[in-house]
């Protein structure tokens, strides 16, 4: 009997790599060895790129090395052409650059509270319990700094239209880029969203810069 050695196929311009006895069923036959290796490339080609495999498992074009290996310590890896890196380090560096960019372009209660206060509006004082000890605006967040409710508080909620200051600093804050809306509760509240966000249908519309009365609480039922 014959006693065959390693078989061996090359992908690309790899070195050449040895299939044992054990990989496949004969190792000593070529049709076997290729069976077994589109085998392989099927099952990797159907599962997300793994960034440690080595790129020839993937068809040309379709993965790269990832940047983020460059200039670094760090041993290089592979990522998906023009998409997301799955390696470890690298989906954390994205999760914190995501959270930056959230902070870029969100808003937040006590980013806009310091903004109207700078431009001269009152700001409520309030008491511990959240009561009120002087009338003015306040702020706080909602939907994850999706929008920022500015009320006004300390007013006699008879008054028919926008409570307070609220019409002064809804126009103040549309001349700053950012999109207001009425807020569902009779007037009492101002929505705010982060500059330049698309504009939003909830609510109900801040008047126009032609339109000096604004809404009545009766206009919203």
């Amino acid at each position: 009997m014959t006693k065959y050695g390693p078989c061996t196929f090359t992908i690309g311009a790899s070195d050449e790599l040895p299939v044992y006895p054990g990989m496949v069923d004969k190792p000593s036959e070529p049709a076997a060895v290729l069976a077994w290796i589109q085998q392989q490339l099927d099952r990797y080609d159907a599962k997300p790129v793994e960034p440690l495999m080595a790129v020839w498992w993937y068809r040309p074009g379709t993965v790269e090395e990832c940047p983020s290996t460059k200039g670094t310590v760090r041993g290089p890896h592979i990522k998906p052409v023009d998409g997301a890196c799955t390696e470890v380090w690298c989906v954390r560096e994205a999760k914190i650059e995501a959270r930056r960019a959230a902070r870029r372009t969100g808003i937040t209660a006590a980013t806009l509270s310091a903004k109207l206060t700078r431009a001269g509006y009152t700001r409520a004082d309030l008491n511990w319990n959240g009561s009120t000890r002087s009338k003015g605006f306040d702020t706080s967040d909602e939907q994850r700094r999706r929008r920022v409710r500015v009320s006004w508080r300390g007013t006699d909620y008879t008054v028919e239209g926008l409570q307070g200051e609220l019409a002064a600093i809804g126009a103040f804050l549309i001349g700053a880029g950012h999109p207001v809306r009425i807020a569902s509760d009779g007037g009492r509240s101002l929505w705010v969203y982060p500059r330049g966000a698309t504009e939003p249908t909830e609510g109900h519309p801040f008047p126009s810069k032609d339109n000096e009365t604004p809404d009545t609480p009766a206009d919203f039922d």
